[in-house]
């Protein structure tokens, strides 16, 4: 019970029960500051059947320095491997039973453990949370397989456009028109090509009608978040680019609705 006490009064950037589809910058945000020191953020829409967590430190690569630079993914990557009462096959099967997923990774300014899953988890969810984030045993087996993982995916980002993009907009390289121009040019495009080629399903069975529909809401709100943060950083404008990632928070509701029907 400690361990859900924890979590449940100190989860930093708390999404509850999911987004309104289509009104996800207008949901109310309850922010509380805790005495030790955290900060709870509270979104709640009863009629989406799901929970978001998102367990925020601040822990990034902008205070490592060149001896332990990767440190905080490093860090992230592993404690998903494996706790006190689980290994990480454990884990990811815990989620899984739940309808949802857990994950963790390290950015430039924090480091972040999520979790998805059905509302009526929601407890045993946290207690997942808390066993990850409070009792990680980072198995020494691992370290090595996760270290080749995280240097693959560093290989790899240089085939992605977008992400290229967005490394040298951070160091300063990149106007944000710029960056906005890519994703008119190439993230846009896509999307809007998975969405038409689910509308032209036809003659779908009646049990696969609403896999079909949650399918056709998640690429709908894909492109709208990606639209929003493009046309954010054409205006400079930060409260628009905070509407995107709700609008983010809403296509992954409607993921969690379609991997449940």
């Amino acid at each position: 019970m400690r361990r859900r006490d924890f979590l449940a009064l100190g989860l930093a950037g708390l999404g509850a029960a999911g987004v309104a589809p289509g009104r996800a910058w207008a949901q109310a945000v309850t922010r509380t500051k805790l005495p030790n020191g955290f900060t709870v953020l509270v979104r709640e829409n009863p009629t989406a059947p799901v929970v978001a967590l998102s367990l925020i430190v601040r822990l990034g690569t902008r205070w490592e320095t060149r001896d332990d630079a990767g440190i905080a993914n490093l860090l992230q990557f592993m404690v998903v491997r494996g706790t006190e009462k689980l290994d990480g096959a454990q884990i990811v099967e815990a989620a899984d039973r739940m309808g949802g997923s857990i994950d963790a990774w390290g950015d430039v300014d924090a480091s972040e453990i999520t979790a998805t899953a059905l509302s009526r988890h929601a407890a045993e969810i946290l207690d997942l949370v808390a066993d990850v984030a409070l009792t990680p045993t980072l198995p020494s087996g691992t370290t090595e397989a996760v270290r080749d993982f995280i240097l693959n995916q560093i290989r790899n980002r240089a085939d992605k456009p977008y992400d290229v993009a967005v490394d040298k907009f951070k160091r300063g390289r990149l106007t944000p028109d710029a960056l906005s121009q890519i994703i008119d040019r190439t993230i846009l495009p896509e999307l809007q090509s998975i969405q038409g080629r689910v509308k032209a399903l036809r003659d779908v069975p009646r049990e696969q009608a609403p896999l079909v529909a949650a399918a056709s809401e998640y690429c709908k709100l894909r492109e709208e978040s990606w639209r929003r943060r493009s046309e954010a950083l054409h205006k400079r404008n930060m409260k628009m680019l905070r509407d995107a990632e709700l609008s983010e928070r809403a296509a992954l509701d409607a993921f969690q609705r379609m991997r449940a029907s």
